[in-house]
């Protein structure tokens, strides 16, 4: 089966939580006028940016998929991200906010993928990343009783070809000198209120997805952790 037909056959199974969707739209910055949502699928996402008159650019590698998000998008572009070869008509824009939601891990090259994304970033432009931590408490069950089994969605979709911890993120962004300007990881509340204070002290155990905002390190300022 072709990547293409893949994700054409997945399109209406990819979702966002909404507590993913709520830290997605904090990062945002206030003054970001020009957005470009990568792997956009159906538009789950992107009708939550256009509410607020941005300008957002969508690309997919589902054209069904992009056919149901042209509602929501201001410009689509149908193309699989590993190609050499870029529209040119995307490629000469800039964005103040590019956002690659549960998509690193679905590349063979993030670094590069992330290095290319960089040359489109305007001036004070950032990198909003989401992606899952594959050392998440209850894959860590899953495998301590020998349970490694992919799924059709969810930290073991059938999808992935990378998987990342919150250590090998934050070595990866380092490692292609880029700097994490903001971190909001998702924290199921599988432990009511305490959960977020888990996350905060073992997020190697109990950040659900990896979220935050990215930028070269030319461009970054101070460094903040939420």
């Amino acid at each position: 089966m072709s990547t293409t037909r893949f994700y054409n056959n997945k399109y209406t199974v990819y979702g966002i939580n909404p507590v993913r969707l709520k830290h997605i739209l904090d990062l945002v910055p206030r003054d970001a006028t020009k957005i470009l949502d990568l792997g956009c699928g159906r538009g789950v996402l992107a009708q939550h940016l256009v509410a607020d008159s941005r300008t957002v650019v969508g690309t997919d590698i589902s054209e069904q998929a992009l056919a149901a998000a042209a509602e929501y998008t201001d410009e689509q572009y149908c193309f699989d991200l590993s190609d050499p070869e870029w529209p040119h008509e995307l490629t000469e824009q800039t964005f103040d906010c590019i956002i690659a939601a549960e998509l690193l891990e679905h590349v063979f090259e993030p670094e590069a993928l992330l290095r290319r994304l960089s040359t489109l970033l305007s001036a004070d432009g950032v990198i909003i990343i989401t992606t899952p931590n594959v050392l998440f408490i209850s894959n860590r069950l899953k495998m301590l009783f020998g349970i490694f089994e992919y799924k059709e969605w969810g930290l073991m979709d059938r999808g992935h070809v990378h998987f990342f911890t919150p250590p090998s993120f934050r070595n990866m962004i380092k490692k292609i000198n880029f700097t994490i300007v903001q971190q909001h990881n998702y924290y199921p509340t599988i432990f009511k209120n305490h959960s977020r204070i888990l996350g905060l002290l073992f997020p190697n155990l109990f950040a659900y997805q990896i979220i935050a905002t990215i930028k070269p390190q030319s461009l970054h300022g101070t460094q903040k952790n939420v």
